[in-house]
């Protein structure tokens, strides 16, 4: 019961993505996990114990292969080494990161992967999908589990299908009503759209399964020794079918989840349903008439909800696929994905042969920008694309022995009678293709709530096509009866043999094998979920600093409190996040220094100090105060007031100091990230170097060629150093990418004294800054 509540748990919870989430999920599976265990090892010399080929583990040994590459990612290894497996990796470290370090603090080792911290966050909870793969084949080892598990997770599509239909029929519906979303639109309870239509795909393919099922408990088309009356489907039969409470059940969600897809606005999600649909149907053996009853139910029962529906609801799939068949060109060449994936390819020929790094993708694609859209790609919009970039040629390879083996079992399980069998066959061949066109547009896979839903259900097809019964006709002639003579033309069935109650050596594999491998799932499973409930920690201490430091900016005894507590909790647990935050409370705690000092100095003008000392105007302040660095220029109306630095301010020991130290840091575990770059600007006064400040700005332009919103605020940078070439380049980017942002960049260059904006009209803009 436990692993039939964590996947719509974690689906009510914006699909599983924040931390604390995927840490309870964590802990859930592990109990389920020992619960299961345990009952298999007590329960292993009964006849009615699950009896679990070794076949059936493929699932869970690509898995770890696939975490222990990951791992390897991680570990820190020469310079030299890194070159020769990952040549972007090496250049990330070296070229981009290493020079704006400290020179005593340049690395000589680095991993991999260059975001090393968020691969280990992703490994844990890979690691803990492990474990509910290990244990699927043992809680659902029989025909009523499985049916139970189909239902579950055809409920679960459901309620997030109803919740998304909610939303869109009550817009004051305030749960889960996301005020951003991004392009994804969001849907029910995800955030993007597209993998809430993953999640309702999924669903469908349960109901589909659900239905082949108790369909063919009524008839035996597939079994070529049945009496030819018990072959045929009469409508006594399909009543008797279509009115018992599961097949309702799965007939209601099924039309549910096929409204929310169509409803949604995810053109992957109908392109893979219409696909996967039509060909698992098709694949029904020897039975038309259910094929024909099954498309009858599904064509009928959509209508009739289409027609029941609000015209502003029933007319949205309409418009999609009208507008799909008018526009389909001009959507092509103007979506940003297919824009994207040759930079997403470039990129995997930089990272070549190990990739850049479990969930690094963000980061990865940065340095090899050409073709892609103005927005930032926190994913490839193609999970195959991703995974080639993030895992290189070894994920390539594990990824094509995962659909060998899903491939084997679909093939395997259509040699079989059972309908259980033939049912687990079309749910099969509906996830393959499913996953393989919806992937191809969409990253919904890694999504916590759909991974479990997946690593359910995959090891369940396998271990049924493992323990499968098999045609065989080796039947010896000399063992055979006189009735097995007779019949001799006929094919006969092998079963697996189930042993006797006596110990033996093979019982005795049986049992050591998968207890040892899953004692050592369960150890490394009590590692990840640790992993996992630092991070979470992390998460939370990082958003509630983030709420606080508002009101705390004068409040120094308090912001001193949190600032240590913080400083602390990088030095136990590290993250990036946290190191940006505590690298900020450290700059308020300099700042409201400086102001208490100049206060007791019985200073006039309060006010203008606390201007002066502001993050964006400190290192101006300085510059106005040097007579070694070139004056910045001073927006309109803006007085700087000179403000030195001496040698206490700066001190590693300082607030100052220790949050630039801060930001370096966050190089070292992510050097394409834009924090750090934009806080070494800030902190020009205490490192003193303009020509670092400079490299920091070059380097965020290059990286961030297609973020407006970086731009926009790098331009501001150089235009107060009085770089006004550099500032106009970069504005004129700005407008191309966003040209609704064109009065806000006029309204900046405006401010600032002898800058030329005509170059900023619209018939001025150079198109090779474009």
């Amino acid at each position: 019961m436990i692993f039939i509540w964590i996947t719509p748990l974690a689906a009510s919870d914006f699909g599983g993505v924040l931390q604390w989430t995927q840490h309870m999920m964590a802990v859930a599976i592990m109990i389920a996990f020992a619960i299961a265990l345990v009952g298999n090892t007590l329960s292993w010399n009964t006849l009615s114990a699950s009896r679990i080929n070794h076949r059936t583990h493929a699932v869970v040994i690509l898995m770890l292969l696939l975490a222990g590459y990951a791992w390897i990612q991680t570990v820190s290894l020469s310079a030299e080494t890194v070159h020769w497996l990952s040549p972007a990796s090496h250049d990330a470290y070296l070229t981009w990161a290493a020079p704006l370090m400290e020179a005593n603090q340049r690395p000589s080792e680095f991993p991999i992967s260059i975001a090393p911290l968020d691969t280990q966050h992703t490994l844990a909870m890979l690691v803990i999908a492990c474990l509910a793969a290990a244990a699927a084949p043992v809680v659902y080892g029989t025909r009523e589990r499985i049916a139970f598990l189909l239902a579950s997770i055809a409920l679960g599509g459901a309620i997030t299908a109803v919740i998304g239909i909610t939303r869109k029929l009550v817009p004051s519906f305030q749960m889960w009503s996301f005020t951003s979303g991004g392009e994804g639109a969001p849907f029910g309870t995800f955030l993007n759209r597209n993998n809430a239509a993953l999640t309702m795909n999924l669903a469908l393919a349960s109901c589909l399964g659900l239905l082949t099922w108790r369909l063919r408990s009524m008839s035996d088309v597939n079994d070529p020794d049945a009496p030819a009356r018990r072959k045929r489907i009469t409508f006594s039969k399909l009543q008797e079918t279509f009115g018992n409470p599961l097949s309702l059940m799965a007939i209601a969600c099924g039309l549910i989840c096929l409204l929310g897809v169509a409803l949604c606005g995810s053109r992957g999600g109908i392109l893979s349903l219409l696909v996967s649909g039509i060909a698992s149907v098709a694949m029904v053996r020897s039975g038309r008439a259910i094929a024909i009853v099954l498309i009858a139910v599904v064509i009928v029962g959509g209508g009739c909800v289409l027609l029941a529906l609000p015209s502003e609801l029933s007319n949205t799939p309409l418009d999609q696929l009208e507008s799909s068949l008018n526009n389909n060109a001009d959507r092509l060449t103007n979506d940003g994905r297919l824009a994207h994936w040759p930079d997403g390819f470039r990129t995997f020929l930089g990272f070549l042969p190990m990739g850049s790094g479990l969930a690094t993708y963000s980061y990865a694609y940065l340095p090899f920008q050409q073709t892609s859209s103005w927005r930032w790609h926190h994913h490839a919009d193609n999970l195959w694309l991703e995974m080639l970039v993030e895992l290189g040629v070894g994920g390539l390879l594990i990824w094509t022995a995962f659909w060998m083996v899903m491939v084997w079992s679909l093939v395997r399980l259509s040699k079989s009678y059972d309908p259980i069998d033939e049912a687990m066959r079309l749910t099969g061949w509906y996830c393959v293709l499913l996953l393989l066109i919806s992937q191809f547009f969409d990253f919904g896979l890694i999504i916590p709530s759909n991974l479990i839903i997946v690593c359910l259900l995959i090891p369940v097809i396998v271990s049924r096509a493992a323990s499968v019964i098999v045609r065989s006709d080796r039947t010896k002639p000399q063992q055979s009866t006189e009735s097995e003579k007779a019949s001799s033309g006929k094919k006969k069935l092998q079963l697996l043999k189930s042993g006797s109650g006596r110990l033996s050596m093979s019982r005795w594999s049986d049992l050591i094998f998968p207890t040892m491998l899953a004692a050592s799932l369960l150890g490394l499973g009590v590692i990840a979920a640790g992993r996992l409930k630092q991070d979470a920690i992390n998460e939370y201490l990082v958003r509630d600093a983030k709420i606080h430091l508002r009101s705390l900016r004068g409040d120094l005894p308090e912001l001193i409190q949190r600032a240590d507590v913080l400083a602390a909790r990088v030095v136990q647990h590290p993250t990036a996040d946290l190191q940006d935050i505590v690298s900020r409370y450290r700059f308020q705690q300099g700042r409201l220094n400086e102001i208490g000092l100049a206060s007791a100095g019985n200073l006039s003008d309060v006010s203008q100090l606390s201007f002066n000392t502001a993050r964006t105007v400190r290192r101006l302040a300085w510059r106005a105060s040097s007579e070694k660095i070139p004056l910045a220029a001073t927006k309109t109306n803006q007085k700087l007031l000179p403000l030195p630095v001496d040698e206490e301010q700066r001190s590693a020991a300082s607030p100052y100091g220790q949050a630039l130290q801060f930001s370096r840091d966050i190089l070292k575990t992510r050097p394409l990230a834009i924090q750090p770059r934009n806080n070494l600007v800030y902190l020009e006064f205490v490192h003193q170097t303009p020509g670092l400040t400079e490299q920091a700005i070059q380097q965020a332009q290059s990286l961030y060629r297609n973020d407006p919103s970086v731009l926009f605020q790098f331009a501001r940078y150089s235009a107060d150093n009085k770089d006004y070439g550099n500032a106009l380049s970069m504005y004129q980017r700005v407008i191309h990418l966003r040209p609704e942002m064109s009065d806000r960049v006029l309204n900046s260059a405006n401010s600032f004294p002898h800058f030329p904006t005509d170059s900023l009209t619209p018939s001025s803009l150079d198109p090779s800054n474009r």
